[in-house]
């Protein structure tokens, strides 16, 4: 498997482009690296999930994995719900992984100064990110259309923000903004892709299927650590 090693500062966001046999690097945070992994449709109707409930700084979050990453992540009270509909094809075993607690130390830091460098407390957030695998590894499964829309919401970088007709044009389908907005609205990954980064033509946050206020919570908190 090639792997092209990550590049310093935030740009680029995506470091290389997933084919077969390939792993796409991206820069989720100024400290946190990613690594994408394409899941094909004969391993999503054969899938092993492992998940979890976990009590994050954004409310209650729902964590699943297959041995090669994280499928899914998802904040409220239907989180598991949900995930049964998106996987109807997995076996399901109830387990705190530590790829889950991985995440939800990145979680964590992202509601405080871990990302920030010149935050007093930076020392020992950086300490605590230091001490989980990285690059955090994501296995994602979707229609082609998903993943090209779901690619370009990986390269906002940290920080900034783009536009539902921006992602369109950048994924070369500059016609459907209601098939984008739809397919950023199934992201099946809360936070690592940052869907919450994708604003309106006008610069108000629009919708976001986690709730409007925590999406202006994670930009306010982006804009201030970057």
């Amino acid at each position: 498997m090639k792997i092209t090693k990550l590049m310093s500062g935030t740009s680029p966001q995506i470091i290389e482009n997933t084919t077969s046999g390939e792993q796409l690097l991206v820069r989720a945070t100024p400290s946190v690296t990613l690594a994408i992994h394409r899941m094909s449709s004969d391993e999503f109707r054969t899938l092993k999930l492992v998940f979890s409930e976990n009590l994050s700084p954004f409310g209650k979050m729902v964590i699943a994995s297959s041995p090669k990453g994280i499928c899914y992540v998802s904040f409220g009270e239907n989180g598991i719900e949900e995930m049964y509909k998106r996987f109807p094809f997995a076996h399901f075993e109830i387990k705190n992984d530590p790829i889950h607690q991985d995440a939800l130390v990145v979680v964590k830091e992202w509601n405080n100064s871990g990302f920030s460098s010149t935050d007093s407390v930076n020392t020992s957030a950086l300490m605590l990110l230091n001490e989980i695998k990285q690059p955090l590894s994501l296995h994602i499964y979707g229609t082609d259309f998903q993943q090209a829309i779901w690619h370009q919401l990986l390269q906002i970088p940290f920080g900034q923000q783009s536009t539902y007709r921006k992602i369109s044009e950048n994924a070369r389908h500059p016609k459907a903004f209601r098939a984008t907005g739809t397919a950023i609205g199934q992201n099946p990954i809360a936070l690592f892709i940052p869907c919450h980064r994708v604003i309106t033509s006008s610069g108000k946050p629009g919708g976001y299927r986690w709730g409007k206020e925590l999406k202006e919570k994670l930009l306010m908190l982006e804009k201030k650590k970057s």
